[in-house]
């Protein structure tokens, strides 16, 4: 698994938990649009060792 893949998951879940459990949506949607774009690969951290 790549490691933008990881990050995205770990984003998306962490909105879950401010989204949901403590209605702080404000925190949980930016969050959640962050994981979307790292695991779609709008943001991509390409493993790369230079």
């Amino acid at each position: 698994m790549k490691t933008s893949h990881t990050i995205g998951i770990i984003f998306i879940v962490n909105a879950m938990i401010f989204w949901g459990i403590t209605k702080m949506w404000f925190i949980g949607l930016p969050m959640a649009i962050i994981g979307i774009c790292f695991l779609t690969g709008v943001i991509s951290d390409d493993d790369h060792n230079e």
